[in-house]
């Protein structure tokens, strides 16, 4: 009997699981992200709280034997150490599975949290038992993982892979990210209020312009609404339609707070711009879905790293 141990560290969250030896989450511990500490005052956190509860859960599971982290950005899956963070200062190449493993005493393996989430989703989520399979996570950005069958998360040459969102629309033209993203819908509603165009957004504040509300209006009719939201539909269904064409998954789970708008409003609009956009032949060959683990999904796929031991198979 042992322990594993997954680490979530995202822009505002920090979380970390206690499971059991088959990869259930027993415990999570969680916290927020304190920016002006920078990634030096996360390191110094976790520091602290994995041996705590490592000991606090030691009777109750066995000593810790390895642990899986998802960070928030771009890492050297090979070495485990973190390229940069988009949010945080102080993560520019930080040996981070090195640094964790000596404060535990044990492995360390870490993933980008996109990869990593795609991981979780595959093993205990939507993508349970469906090879190969992409994930996509459409919150603040774009973020996309392959999980291959015997290999787990694809690391192309290993410094990530499946970034749908930096796929270009056009040449020269904007990334999926900058139209498809929460962030890209909202700039993209309030950029047509600032310009003038009539909708009933304009009652809102210009903070107020978000994808919740966006999608509020998009269902009462409101042209502007409707248009900006299906332009990110189909942007990120461009994408979508790309990974079909090189990687040809049997199932695309889609996660992120955007994707929480739900079926009607968002998934399955998402559905048809892909069927639209994609290879024919391979078009009746995927099913779009949505992710299942929610907030949970980044420390369901860093546990189970942790169960693999290793990035990759191999």
């Amino acid at each position: 009997m042992h322990m594993l141990m997954g680490v979530e560290i995202g822009g505002t969250k920090l979380q970390v699981a206690v499971a059991d030896d088959l990869g259930a989450i027993r415990e999570i511990w969680r916290a927020t992200v304190d920016a002006v500490s920078g990634g030096e005052g996360i390191r110094r956190r976790l520091a602290d709280e994995i041996p705590s509860l490592a000991a606090r859960f030691a009777n109750a599971f066995g000593p810790l034997k390895a642990i899986g982290v998802g960070y928030g950005g771009p890492v050297d899956s090979a070495t485990g150490t973190t390229i940069c963070s988009h949010q945080i200062s102080g993560w520019e190449n930080i040996p981070l599975a090195r640094l964790l493993a000596e404060v535990a005493k044990v492995p360390c393996v870490v993933g980008n949290d996109a990869d990593v989430a795609g991981l979780g989703e595959a093993e205990r989520g939507a993508g349970r038992g469906v090879r190969p399979m992409f994930y996509t996570t459409v919150g603040s950005g774009i973020g996309g993982g392959l999980i291959l069958e015997g290999v787990g998360i694809h690391p192309g040459a290993g410094l990530g892979s499946a970034e749908v969102g930096h796929l270009r629309l056009s040449p020269g033209g904007p990334i999926v990210e900058e139209i498809g993203s929460g962030w890209g819908i909202q700039r993209q509603a309030r950029r047509a209020l600032e310009a003038g165009e009539d909708s009933s957004l304009s009652k809102l504040k210009i903070e107020e312009v978000t994808v919740p509300a966006i999608a509020k209006a998009a269902q009462t009719g409101d042209p502007l609404a409707k248009r900006v939201l299906q332009e990110g539909i189909d942007a990120l269904g461009f994408g979508l339609a790309q990974v079909m064409a090189i990687a040809c998954p049997k199932r695309l789970v889609v996660g992120g707070g955007v994707s929480l708008l739900g079926e009607d409003a968002y998934l399955a609009p998402l559905r048809e711009s892909l069927r639209r956009q994609t290879f024919a032949p391979y078009a009746h060959l995927v099913d779009l879905v949505g992710a299942e683990l929610g907030e949970e999904v980044v420390l369901h796929g860093a546990v189970a790293l942790a169960k693999l031991g290793r990035f990759q198979a191999g």
